[in-house]
């Protein structure tokens, strides 16, 4: 009984590998990630690098020693009307007054975005809009801290006029406003160093675009009995992120060899995206765990 379960389990929850199509990622693993983004301006000094953080490489803006800094990036070549963009955050730094850094969505150009913020002297996360150059607050709220060098996720998702803003994956605003209703997403790092990783957009409701990409030998098995993961490949991995529905992060494990193993006797169940890097490129597994 129990291997006819094993075996049901496996052919329900496997799927052919595949890649995203229309949505939008970026974890900064490969070289030509930061080619993905336009820097638009950098007021005062600051500049941009790929470095290696905790968990893999990350985008790094380093303001150097002036105050005053200012600098906005946006992503190449993506639209967004509806869905879900997330993002990790690392703010390295919190002492200037002004020190505010977070994700901007439905953005035009340098005056026209949708910003959704973390402000450390005021521990406040806020959600603006900038219209014409002119920045107006729609909503926030407080937060008991900030902290430096902490790994967090901001989120944001737009249905029509309807904004939802999460903070590690709790909901704490909602706005409703019509003023800008599609454009790419970017970033506005305000008097501080700033990390970015896991770059994510996806639809509304979690479901996303898939096409077919070459079948490769890597091979994705959940077992329920020892509620693992394991993962093989006839490549080198080099790093996995498991995605939930939602579109938040819930797994980063480094990679540097062709086999892992995930325990996931504390996760929800429901469905998982299990996103393996190879130097062959993105394989995506969807995992059904109960």
């Amino acid at each position: 009984m129990k291997t006819i379960k094993m075996l049901l389990v496996t052919m329900i929850t496997l799927s052919q590998s595949m890649a995203f199509a229309t949505d939008f990622s970026c974890n900064f693993e490969t070289s030509t990630d930061a080619d993905k983004w336009n820097i638009i301006s950098i007021v005062s000094t600051g500049s941009w690098a790929v470095t290696s953080g905790s968990f893999g490489n990350v985008f790094n803006f380093n303001r150097g020693t002036a105050s005053g800094t200012e600098n906005v990036i946006s992503a190449k070549d993506v639209t967004m009307t509806d869905g879900i963009v997330s993002s990790d955050i690392i703010l390295h730094e919190k002492s200037i007054g002004g020190a505010a850094s977070g994700i901007l969505f439905h953005y035009v150009d340098a005056s026209n975005y949708y910003m959704l913020r973390m402000h450390c002297s005021q521990l406040k996360l806020q959600l603006y809009k900038r219209i014409g150059g002119t920045f107006a607050l729609l909503k926030e709220t407080g937060l008991t801290a900030i902290n430096v060098d902490q790994v967090y996720n901001l989120k944001a998702k737009v249905e029509g006029e309807n904004i939802t803003c999460y903070l590690d994956n709790v909901e704490k605003l909602t706005a409703t406003d019509n003023a800008l209703t599609s454009g790419t997403i970017g970033f506005r790092i305000y008097d501080q160093s700033v990390s970015l990783d896991n770059v994510l957009i996806t639809p509304v409701g979690g479901t996303t675009a898939f096409y077919p990409t070459k079948e490769t030998d890597t091979s994705v098995i959940y077992n329920v009995g020892e509620q693992a993961i394991s993962i093989k490949s006839d490549m080198v991995i080099s790093e996995i992120n498991v995605f939930d529905v939602s579109g938040s992060l819930v797994q980063k494990i480094a990679g540097g060899t062709s086999e892992s193993k995930i325990y996931v006797s504390t996760w929800n169940n429901g469905i998982y995206m299990v996103r393996i890097n190879t130097l062959k490129g993105e394989i995506v597994k969807k995992i059904v765990k109960f």
